[in-house]
């Protein structure tokens, strides 16, 4: 048998095993459930299925880079079986029990909100169970959604959730509400559209589009849109959009995409110098360029004006002390803690000052990025990848599903940096095993160090070394080197 054809079948095989394994998770998913503790709850069972799917995805991404093929796409059978697994995996996951996540509860109730026309930042959930001055419409919705707004995490904070992702989460609720098939539902279709985005990507490029099963079988992606319900699938395609228009130099195109991405999670503005950097030596047109997106952002972001920025604010919330699964910024808080105390200035928060420090890190990596002119296609994506990965890298908060962020990226710059997060942050949910045992230190002061110091050390000696041993010249183009 030809080595081709091997590779062929054994690419297949690894999809076959990870269908497999989102099957078994489905399956296993109701002992997750409302009426289980999290006491009892198979955590660690999770945790090594998603560390073997995330092994099973590293070797498919070996084997995928030493295929080629040149044949149309809709030619290719094994790539469309491909396309085709990466689609069980999400149907499997479709009617299973989001396992230790609950941010959906929040969606949902959003959703209905918008959908009957309220304000969803006017008030918090804690409010609106007190009754606390509250209009009858939104208590008769909160009797309505059953448990839904019961069971929202933060109930004391006003939601984070910008207005493009609010319209999101009414259109599920138009769809069928207080239902999570639906949001489900939604989520599969924007998923859809990244994946449609990326092969034109890969197509303008002319690289192989079995490179789009970077994204497409990444058990992260599967894992927190399919079952935890995230709503980053409502952001991606957005993000890739912009990024298309501005290659095509459709700037108005990019203004738009570019300011619903910002309207939906509010970190898509560090791309701005890196996707717009062709406009710095054309001034005007970079201002009218920036005023059609800001347009989009303030508009869209009056809701939250209106409603007030205070500490019931989520957007304050987040900015101020959201910090979670990291290992760096605990460790920056304590170094920063004693140089404010070796100069005397304890008056200053080292939280504050370690979050502004961290602020400051990855706004100078970007603009190192963005220094010299773009000169290629391929140039723009390498720089976006690097860009989306330090913002992953430096966050205060480390949530499973932000890789979410960077994964599209790693299509066109696979870096192991961040590619190995795959197999290690699955480790985070571990803490619902240590957390309820009083053994919270295991987690923050070593399961969090075994998520991040290898994606630390890629990350650097890739940078040191320059060098990328996913991107092989026989893999990036359609046969050609």
């Amino acid at each position: 048998m030809a080595p081709e054809r091997i590779r062929e079948y054994t690419l297949i095989a690894t999809g076959v095993l990870a269908l497999a394994g989102w099957i078994t998770l489905s399956l296993k998913s109701d002992r997750f459930g409302y009426a289980f503790q999290v006491f009892d709850m198979p955590v660690f069972e999770l945790v090594f299925l998603l560390v073997g799917l995330g092994i099973l995805y590293l070797f498919s991404l070996f084997v995928l880079s030493r295929m080629s093929s040149g044949l149309p796409i809709f030619q290719n059978h094994v790539f469309m079986i491909c396309i085709a697994l990466g689609l069980a995996m999400r149907l499997v996951l479709i009617p299973s029990e989001p396992m230790l996540e609950d941010d959906y509860q929040r969606y949902l109730w959003d959703g209905g909100l918008t959908a009957h026309g309220f304000n969803p930042y006017e008030f918090s959930p804690t409010s609106i169970i007190s009754k606390d001055s509250i209009p009858e419409g939104i208590t008769a919705l909160a009797a309505e959604s059953g448990k839904t707004i019961e069971r929202i995490n933060h109930p004391d904070l006003r939601t984070i959730y910008p207005a493009f992702a609010q319209l999101t989460f009414a259109i599920a609720h138009w769809i069928a509400p207080w239902s999570l098939t639906a949001w489900k539902s939604v989520l599969l279709v924007f998923d859809g559209l990244t994946l449609g985005l990326l092969l034109v990507l890969l197509n303008l490029l002319g690289r192989s589009p079995y490179w789009s099963l970077v994204y497409w079988w990444n058990p992260v992606v599967v894992k927190e849109l399919f079952n935890s319900a995230h709503m980053e699938a409502v952001l991606i395609p957005l993000v890739l959009a912009s990024v298309i228009f501005s290659i095509r130099r459709k700037y108005i195109g990019s203004a738009l995409t570019l300011g619903l991405a910002i309207a939906t999670k509010i970190w898509p503005l560090i791309l701005i110098p890196i996707i717009w950097r062709d406009l710095w030596e054309r001034p005007k047109k970079l201002i009218v360029t920036g005023l059609i997106m800001a347009g989009v952002v303030f508009v869209l972001f009056l809701p939250v004006l209106y409603a007030g920025l205070d500490n019931s604010s989520g957007f304050v919330a987040y900015a101020e002390r959201w910090k979670t699964n990291s290992a760096l910024t605990p460790a920056l808080e304590s170094a920063v803690k004693s140089l404010l105390t070796v100069l005397n200035a304890e008056f200053i928060s080292y939280k504050m000052a370690t979050r502004v420090l961290l602020v400051g890190l990855l706004g100078l990596s970007i603009l190192i990025l963005s220094l010299q002119p773009v000169h290629s296609t391929d140039d723009v994506l390498k720089r976006t990848a690097l860009a989306v990965s330090l913002l992953l890298l430096l966050s205060p908060a480390q949530f499973p599903w932000y890789l979410i962020w960077t994964i599209p990226f790693m299509v066109f710059a696979p870096l192991p940096g961040i590619l190995i997060l795959t197999v290690t942050l699955p480790l985070y949910y571990s803490a619902f095993y240590f957390i309820p045992r009083e053994m919270e230190p295991v987690f923050t002061g070593t399961i969090v160090w075994i998520i991040w110091a290898p994606a630390w050390i890629l990350f650097a000696w890739m940078l040191l070394a320059k060098r990328n041993p996913f991107l092989p010249s026989s893999l990036l183009t359609k046969g050609q080197k």
